[in-house]
Order: C-alpha cells, then structure tokens, then sequence
C-alpha cells in the first residue's frame, strides 16, 4: 500500500512503518499467523473513484450501485472467552464493515437475518429482527433465559458491525471446521422513486477445538502397594503407590466432551503391554513375569470431563537391575489419550502421560546395639562399676524386604566400622563373621557373628575371648559395627548394620566369708522391757539380766540397769538403723559385760562394734575390756563408727566388756551397738616365735618366748595369704599387682621406739618395713597365684600398746591389682602381729635360817628346823624375749600376822627393816640387790627376825617382788620367796639322850643314778630300776622334778621327785637294817600336790600300812608318822595310788630318826617284859643351852 501512494488505516507498525494510518494493538497473544489482513482494513483511499466512459444519466433510474460491499469475513469461536489461541487461523470475535453507494442519494441500511438453522451450545439459534439495523442470534437457555450469540448491526452512514458472542456448534467433527453464515443488508436509495439492493454480508465463523498440554510424568511407587509390603522409606523412594491427577486438556469455547485413553501412541519397556477398556476409561498395563502377564499398574479416567485420572499400582513390578546398589531402579510407561469438546472436535494432537513406576527395594532399619560383656566369660565379675547387662547371643536383623518379596541376608564386609586393632574374617557364603583382636602380637578371635536363617535374617554370636580394652578405672565398653546386606525379590540390595557393645570385665576383690558370730545378743534385741518408747522406737530396760548382758554400777551402789534407746535418738544412727544402748544410764556410768564360750585358746577373734555420742552430751569415753583387761579407750564422736579389733581367746570362757568412763552429770553416755564378735581369717604372725639375735649381751633382746597372757596362736613369723583378687575373664598373664603409692613413708608403727618407714619397690612387688637401719618385716606380691598373694615375713620386733597381755597389733596394706587390659581394682589385706612379753620364772625360794646367822649364838636343829643359810645369789630365770627389756624391784609384801616389817628401795636396792624390841626399834634385818640387765641377785640376812610367838622354830616369809618390763613396755611380775626359819631353844643332845640321826640313805634323793634333763622340762628320769638307796617298783622309772617344778621347792633343800611318772605310778621302797625290837621312830616326809593333777599315796612300814595321805595344795606339807621297829631289817615303802596322769604325789625330804629317849615300865619291879623295848630307869632333860632369840 505505501508503494503505491495508499495510507493504511490500521496494523503493525513493525509492517509499515511509513505508515501515517492509526490502529489499535490488539496484543501479541491475541495475533496469529492466520489472519487475513483484509479484515484488519477500514476504508481505503478508493471511495470516490469513477468510471471513465459512462454517461451521467440523472434522475433515479437504477438501483445504488455499491461501491464497497461484499468481502469474505472471519471470525472465530478461539477468540472468544476459553477459546484455544492461537491456533494459526483467525481469533476475531468482531467483523466491521462499509457500505458505500454510488450516488449522493440518502441511504437507509437494514440487515437480514442469515437463512438456514445454526445452532449454539446445542440449541438452536433464534433471531431478533425487530430492529433490523440492529439485529441479534440468540437461543433460550435451560433456564429459560435468552442467551445472545450473535449480533448484527450497522449505522446510517452504512457502517456495520457484526460480533460473535458465543461459539457455533459445528458438524462435523474436524480439526478447526468453518461455517459460513450469510448476512445480507438491504440498501434502499430514497430517491424518486425509492430503489433497494441487496448486499451480501458473508461472515465465515471458525470452529475451536480442544488442545492437549504437557502432563507432568506422574511417579508411582511400589512401596504403597495396597497390599502394605511396600517399603516405603527405601533409598530413592519417591511418592506413593496410588496418585491422582487431570490430564492437561483445554476443550476450548466449545466447552467440554470427553476425555479417553487410546492404544497408540504407547511407549512402554520390553515385557510391558497395555490394555484399553472399551470406553477408553481404564487402561490395564501389564508386565510378564514367569510366563504370563500380570497386571501391575491401572490408569483411570475418573472424570472424563475434567480429565481427573488415578494411577495405581496394583502388583509388583519386576525392575531391571543395573543400577547403584541400594538405590531403586524406575519403569517408564507412556501413555496416549485423546480429548474431544462438546461440539465433536478432537484436538489436533494427541495428549501423553509419562508414568515412572518406582522400584520396591529393601528396607533395613535400626538394630538394637547388642550388649555382650566380657563378665560371661568363664572367671568373669558380674557387677562390675559401669557394668552392662548382657542380652541374649541371639536375635533378628531388622529389615524387610518390601513389595519384592524375600531374598537373602548376608554379611558383608562393606560397611565394616572396627576400632584400632579389630578385624574380620568372612565366610566364603557370607553366613559367618568373626571379629578378631590384636593381642599382643597375634590376632585372637573374640567372637563370631552368624546368620542362622538367612530368610528371616536371624542370627546368634558366640564370644570366643575377652576384649583387651582400654585401661581404665570401670567397664569401658569398646564398639564394634558389622555390615548386613539385604537382597529382595529383584534382586534389589539395601545395606544394614549391627552395633556390638563388648562390655569390659573388671578385676574384684574377693568378698570375705562373714566368720561365725560367737556373741549372743549383741543387737540388743531380746531381754528389754518395752517402756512407751520415750528414748525412741523400740526402746526399753533391763533391769533384770534378761539381756544376758551382765550390768555394774561403775560409781557405786545403784541400780543395775541396761537401758535401750532408739535409732535416731540423739542424732545417731546405727548401719542397721537398729538398737542401742546408753552406758551412761539414768543412775549414773555402768559396764556390761558377756562371757563368751566355745571359744579356742589361742585362736584370734574380730570385735566389731559401733559406738557414738549423742548430740546433747559434751563428751564421753568409753572402755573396751577383753578378759578384764582395758584393750582400747574411745571418746566418741557425734555420729556412730565402726571399730575393729583383734582379740586372741584364752582357756574356758572369755568375756568381753564396755565400761563408761566420762561424767555423769548429763546422764547421757556412749551409745553402744551391733556388737559382734566372729571367727576370723586374718593371718596372725607371732613375735614369741623370733629367733634371737645375734652379739646381743645378756638381759638384751633375745628369742621370742612362747605362751604368756593373750598369746595367739600362730604358725610362725612367716605367713602367706591370699588377696582375693577375682581377675575377671582378662586373666592373662600381663596381670599384676602392686603396693598402693600410699605405703611410702610414715607407717604410724614403732619399733623399739624408732619409727618404721615403709619403702615400696620400684616393681612395686615388694615392701620393706624398717626402724634406721634394722629391718622389720617385710611384705611381697605375687600376681601368679590363682588370687594373687601375699607373704608376710616379720624380722623383728613392733612396739604394742597394751602392756599387760600379749596385744594384737593390725597392720593393714593396700595395693592395686591390675588385669591383663589394666583395668584396675583396689584392695586391702590385714596381718595381725601378736606380741612377745616376758616371762618371769615362778616363784623362786629362798631359804634362811636364824640359826645360823653368825654372832647370834644360833640353835641349829629345834624342832621343824630347816639346813639353811642366811646368803642366797644367783640370776632370775628371765625370759625378756623378742622386745629386749629390764627388771627391777617393785617392792616387798610380808604374810605373816604382825610383823612389823617394811621396805625401802633405792635403784637396785632393796632394804628389809623391822621393829623389834620395847621400846621398838627399827633393825635393819635383810638386803637385796638385783641387775637390771641380767637378772643377776644377792641376797643377804643381817639379823634376826622377830617371829610370830610359838613353840617350835614357826617360818616367817618375806616375798621381794621385782618386774620385767620389755622394750614395748609389756611387764612380767616376779617374786623371790625369802623364807627365814626361827631360832628356838634346844635341850643339849649329850646331856639329853637324844639321837637325831637320819636313818635313811638318800632322803634328800641328790644320788642317782638319773638320766640326762629333758628338752623342755629340765627334769630326769631313773636310769634303772634302783636309785642310792632306794628300790624302785611298778613298771615305770622315777622322775625328779627340775627346781621349783609346779611347786616351790620344799624348806630344807633337796630334789623332789614324782611318784605318778609319764608312763604311771611308781612305788618306792628302802630297807633300814640294825634296829632294836621295839624302838620309838619318827618318820617324816614333805609331800605336795601339783596344780591340775591327782595325788595319792599309802606308806607302808613292815606289814603296817599308813594313810591314804592326799595332799591337798601346791605347796609342801609336813608329814609326821610314829613307828617301831623289829628287830634287824625293817622295810619302808611309798606306794602311790592316786590316778595315773601324769603327775602325782611330789615327795621330799623323807627322814628316819629315834623318836626319844625313855624309859620302860617294864623295867620296874614286878615289871613285866611283854614287848621288845629298851630299859632305863631314868632320863635327864637339861637345858643348858640359849637360842639366836635368847
């Protein structure tokens, strides 16, 4: 147009930008490729031109002649609302036009409605012509409403319009088919006469037709199946099983039809095929699987107006493998389906469905860690600190295998997650794992892993060997992971693992056997009368020994009684929150006490006891008696302590006490509970079983002495125990065990009043115990024993606390035990070292004689005189034993009644004085000396001594007392019995005529024949049947006792011998020959019973028999018999006839001599000699004689 001059009226610029023409943008969407620019055009520039050659007629002669009229004209059912643009073809809903005549006449234009039915949303279209320049296409709707279609109009000045309101149905069916609709206008010229032509307006109106979208691929899963085996969190899972959705369709303005699926167009894997139902609602797609075709995935058009569908999987789907293992594998499907809109069209293409069927594929989940423990090994220790339960050995990996159904559960070594120093071994079928451990410089199996059912997937582990851990102070557990593999149905595999917790095994100490309880009672739970409970629960008296506990009044004369509070009283609790009792009674302090029976001499006890103070008593203390003797002193705290001690037993029953000490003005006391007193194990060394040592003077330390009070019995000084150590299942050889770094230095102990130190060894196996220099004991470990022990060797001695007995001194130990992993366990041992104390001798005596004190003028002989001396010397018996020690005096004690004797000591001195006279004076009359170190004493009479008034020479004794104290202070008392003889007047013998010769050989028994002293008693035994003098009978040789042998020596000197010998009794016999018929004779004899055995005896002379005589004590008595003799030889014998024990009638000092001189009736005249006898006639007593004491 521009080209040839002509301005067009509208358009793009873009086409003509020279253009001076205006137009209105119509939008780019709204524009396609199809429209014919014709209609776009107003009036061009050609109005007005005429035609050359033709003669202008005048006058109204013919019809108008339309110079711009007729035209092809498209509108489009895809420009209306919903319409499918742009479609390559028209989209204008509006066509506009001119109508242009050939004269300048008036004009009048009105259109024609379009001949033939046309029809719109299935209805037919009506016409409105009442206007008919303004005319409308309508039809009556289902609700009887007018809907306009299509409207014509057109203007005076010949300007029409025509508009397409709704879309026309077309018939027919095809893509895009068009319809013409033929408008007509009349044009009337109004001139004379009027004239009209007919224009033709042909509107041709383009159908619309649906048009397909692009679907989103729609992703199914087998997980969901319906059937609930899917797995629905798998690797690569993506959406459920059954999906919903609408096709992409658009109907366009025609509206909507229907929607089916077709069977071309598909695209589907190999082995997949499709069925389409016959409405094409529902299409089937199935896959081969074992030769047939099974259904797996349904596709339906639920609303085949809207497109709405649902996908389903409805079976499993056999997916191809190939891809990463433990990821799900994906089928796609695509399918065709076809959409039709109200009036019939189908679109121009086809639309698509992409379906992606995801894989099933197992699932393995969470396993619960397995717990083993190291404590189930043979030797392990339940209960350890930190220690876990072990499960079961057996179990179920947890997985599922999902829509695929059941494959198999392997082990595998992918996965694997090992501590530093763990490995593995895997069966060639994978059924069998075995995690190892390097240990030392080999790899030990620990335990194996197999699966039982490799279907279910159960399993069972058999632990081989412990762990070796990492050292530490409690089970630490280590962590191992083994690796699983789950394969499914298709051969899908999904990975799983197993976590193992091996629990460590901890060395334990051995809990002690509890000994047996030996005390009854000691809870106070019985014997106590309730009294409202006032002092707590339970609480209550006992003012009648029903306790069994026996109660003194310790500050006088009161009540006895045992009063019974309860726990919590005063702030106290027990450990058993049980019984207590106050020592300090309402009446003021007591002691309870208990004898204890069935106890063994010499085997050592623990006493446990809890004591405290209550709160509202500002202080007590209480005494812990054993056998009378004070064995420990406790001041309580304000909270009830466990206290220990060992006690050793002595012979028949013992008896254990408490006794308060503190003031009473409170009426509170130490509150006792929970006494018992067991059996115990400990180990008990003996410090009476030392050997001497070497270069030490006289009265210095020497071998340890055997016996003495509370001495325990003890297998030596060297003792090995058991630790107690349970190594637990780490019982390897890399074990050990050592001191606790705490036993260096300071012991607390003392030897010889030097303190002990204690060095552990750099092994820490040994420890060594020493006072300076000089070692004391010394202790080892040995973790090779079963337990682990301990030996104990004491090498001298410790200092103790109690002084009066044989005290047990504990000394604990603590060490470390560690297994063969280092685990550690702490623990302790107890040796109990019982003291050595002197022994000082029995009672040694010491015979003086004032006869013979020179200067004096001393009788010797008087009746019951004693062969004496008035100086004694010689060394005490001591025994100072392992300690070492001294002696000394401590004083003097005299027997006899009235004796006005003292004493005075200065250092080694001891002075014996007595008031004698009138007026009194005192005399020096004995001194004493005695060294400290060896014992060594002299003892010297200076004077007489004042004897009780009597008639005969009557004993005064003098005991001088003296002490062995030890080097730790325990004490031996002594005594040396001084026993002077009196002095008396005596008738002289050459004027009397008396004879005092002894008639019997060897009285005193000094002569033989005698063995050799045997060990350990010091006495001998006869050699023969005949000692000097005498005749020896019964089977069994004679025994003489060694020095004051259970009994003092008798006064007068001499041997003692025994008449019930080891093997029994004896009888001894001796014949006196040269007697007269008829002579007066005494017989005299001391005899003693020894403590603890029978004597009995009969004296025989000739055929006469004399006693039984039974000595009654341990000190000799004076036997006294009248006999006469027969002519020549007469027989005396001592037959013993007590029970044969060992020990009888000690007998001493046997003597004969005349009784007197006399005279005989016989002799007088007319006398009669009826029996033997001697003849006088006469005897003279003269006494011309004085004695000592004038």
């Amino acid at each position: 147009f521009t080209s040839a001059g002509i301005e067009p009226a509208a358009g793009p610029e873009a086409t003509s930008p020279d253009g001076t023409g205006s137009y209105v943008d119509l939008g780019v969407q709204h524009v396609g490729d199809g429209f014919e620019r014709n209609t776009l055009l107003g009036n061009s520039e050609f109005g007005g031109a005429g035609f050359a050659g033709i003669e202008n007629v005048t006058g109204n002669v013919a019809p108008p002649l339309i110079l711009a009229s007729e035209g092809i004209f498209v509108l489009a059912d895809d420009g209306l609302l919903g319409g499918n643009r742009p479609d390559g073809l028209s989209d204008a809903t509006v066509a506009t036009g001119k109508i242009t005549a050939s004269d300048a006449d008036l004009f009048a234009f009105a259109f024609v409605a379009p001949a033939g039915d046309f029809f719109s949303a299935g209805h037919l279209i009506l016409w409105d012509t009442t206007d008919p320049t303004n005319i409308s296409g309508y039809y009556v709707g289902d609700e009887a409403d007018r809907v306009d279609v299509i409207t014509a109009s057109i203007t005076a000045g010949g300007n029409w319009t025509i508009q397409l309101l709704k879309p026309i149905d077309h018939i027919g069916g095809s893509a895009n088919d068009a319809l013409v609709m033929p408008f007509q206008v009349i044009v009337t010229d109004f001139g004379a006469p009027p004239l009209s032509t007919l224009v033709p307006i042909s509107i041709t109106i383009e159908d619309d037709i649906p048009v397909v979208s692009t679907n989103p691929a729609v992703i199914i899963d087998e997980d969901d199946l319906l059937t609930g085996i899917g797995n629905t969190d798998s690797n690569g899972d993506e959406t459920p099983a059954h999906v919903t959705g609408t096709l992409g369709v658009n109907f366009g303005a025609d509206g909507a039809g229907s929607v089916a699926f077709i069977d071309y167009g598909l695209d589907l894997p190999y082995g997949f095929s499709a069925a389409t139902s016959l409405n094409g609602s529902v299409m089937t797609i199935s896959q081969l699987q074992g030769g047939s075709y099974v259904p797996v995935v349904v596709v339906t058009i639920t609303n085949s107006a809207t497109g709405a569908y649902s996908v389903q999987i409805v079976n499993p789907i056999d997916h191809p493998q190939g891809t990463i293992p433990g990821y799900e594998d994906n089928v796609q499907f695509t399918i065709t389906y076809r959409a039709t809109d109200s009036d019939g069209d189908a679109g121009a293409t086809d639309g698509t469905l992409i379906i992606r069927a995801n894989d099933d594929m197992p699932v393995t989940f969470s396993n619960p860690l397995v717990q083993l423990d190291d404590d189930a090994l043979p030797n392990g220790n339940l209960n350890g600190v930190g220690d876990d339960i072990e499960q079961a050995m057996t179990g179920t990996l947890n997985f599922n295998y999902g829509a695929d159904g059941a494959g198999q559960v392997l082990w595998t070594s992918v996965g694997l997650d090992l501590p530093y120093g763990f490995w593995y071994s895997l069966s060639s079928d994978g059924i069998a794992m075995t995690i190892t451990q390097l240990q030392g410089e080999s790899y030990v199996d620990i335990a194996t892993f197999t699966i039982t059912n490799t279907t279910t997937g159960a399993y069972s582990i058999v632990q081989h060997n412990p762990v070796m851990h990492a050292s530490g102070n409690d089970e630490n557990n280590a962590q191992v992971t083994i690796a699983y593999r789950v394969t499914d149905g298709d051969n899908d595999v999904a990975a799983g693992s197993l976590s193992v917790n091996f629990d460590d095994d901890t060395p334990v100490i051995e809990a002690q056997t509890p000994g047996t309880e030996m005390l009854v009672n000691g809870d106070f739970s019985v014997g106590f009368e309730p009294n409202g409970d006032i002092w707590g629960p339970n609480s209550g008296i006992d003012s009648v020994g029903a306790s069994g506990w026996t109660v003194v009044q310790v500050d006088g004369e009161g009540p006895k009684v045992l009063e019974r509070v309860g726990d919590g009283l005063g702030l106290l609790h027990s450990s058993t929150h049980g019984n207590m009792v106050d020592l300090e009674a309402s009446t003021g302090n007591i002691m309870i006490s208990r004898e204890v029976a069935g106890l063994t001499q010499g085997e050592t006890y623990v006493l446990t006891f809890e004591a405290g103070r209550p709160d509202y008593s500002p202080s007590n203390t209480m005494e812990v008696l054993w056998n009378g003797v004070v064995v420990a002193e406790i001041t309580s705290a304000n909270a009830m302590q466990t206290y220990t001690y060992y006690l050793t037993a002595g012979a028949g029953s013992n008896t254990v006490a408490f006794r308060e000490k503190g003031g009473t003005e409170e009426g509170y006391g130490t509150y006792l509970a929970n006494v018992g007193l067991k059996t115990s194990t400990v180990l008990v060394v003996d410090e009476d079983l030392l050997p001497k040592e070497t270069g030490l003077l006289p009265g210095g330390l020497g071998a340890g002495i055997e016996g003495g009070p509370g001495d325990a019995t003890a297998a030596g000084v060297s003792a090995t125990g058991s630790l107690g150590i349970l190594w637990g299942s780490d019982n390897g050889s890399a074990r050990d065990v050592i001191f606790s770094s705490s036993m260096n230095g300071a012991s607390g102990l003392f030897s010889r009043g030097v303190a002990v130190i204690f060095s552990v060894s750099s092994d820490g196996h040994t420890l060594l115990a020493t006072a300076g220099d000089r070692p004391v004991f010394t202790v080892t470990l040995d973790p090779t024993a079963a337990k682990g022990s301990f030996t104990f060797t004491l090498q001298s001695e410790l200092d103790h606390r109690l002084n009066s007995v044989e005290d047990n001194l504990p000394v604990n130990f603590s060490f470390v035990a560690r297994a063969s992993d280092g685990d550690p366990v702490s623990g302790k041992f107890t040796v109990v070292i019982n003291d050595d104390s002197p022994v000082a001798p029995t009672e040694l005596r010491v015979s003086f004689d004032d006869d013979e004190l020179v200067g004096f003028n001393g009788n010797p002989g008087g009746i019951g005189d004693g062969s004496s001396s008035n100086n004694a010397s010689g060394t005490l018996a001591i025994q100072f034993g392992a300690d070492g020690g001294t002696v000394a005096w401590s004083g003097a004690t005299f027997i006899s009644a009235n004796h006005k004797l003292s004493h005075l000591i200065t250092g080694s001195l001891i002075e014996i004085f007595q008031l004698q006279g009138e007026p009194a004076v005192s005399v020096k009359v004995m001194t004493a000396t005695l060294d400290p170190s060896t014992g060594a004493y002299e003892i010297k009479q200076i004077a007489p001594f004042q004897h009780p008034a009597g008639a005969d020479e009557n004993e005064m004794p003098v005991n001088l007392n003296y002490r062995v104290t030890d080097g730790d202070g325990d004490i031996s008392d002594g005594t040396i019995r001084v026993v002077i003889d009196d002095d008396t007047p005596v008738i002289d013998p050459a004027l009397s005529g008396l004879t005092g010769a002894n008639l019997i050989v060897n009285g005193q028994f000094l002569n033989g024949p005698f063995g050799a002293e045997q060990p350990g008693w010091g006495g001998q035994a006869s050699s023969g049947n005949a000692i000097d003098g005498w005749t020896i009978t019964g089977g069994a040789p004679l025994e003489r006792n060694p020095a004051n042998w259970y009994v003092p020596d008798p006064v007068g000197g001499g041997r003692v011998v025994d008449l019930d010998a080891s093997p029994g009794n004896v009888s001894i016999s001796q014949t006196i020959p040269g007697l007269s018929a008829g002579q007066l004779l005494t017989l005299s004899f001391d005899a003693a019973r020894p403590a603890g055995y029978d004597a009995e005896f009969t004296v025989l002379w000739n055929d006469q028999s004399f006693g039984p005589f039974t000595p009654s004590s341990a000190a000799f008595e004076q036997f006294s018999i009248q006999v006469v003799a027969n002519s020549g030889s007469n027989v005396l014998t001592f037959v013993e006839s007590g029970a044969s024990d060992f020990g009888g009638t000690f007998l001493a000092n046997v003597s004969l001599v005349a009784a007197s001189t006399f005279v005989d009736e016989d002799g007088l005249a007319g006398g009669i000699a009826r029996a033997p006898g001697i003849a006088a006639s006469k005897a003279v007593f003269i006494d011309e004689g004085t004695s000592c004491d004038q």
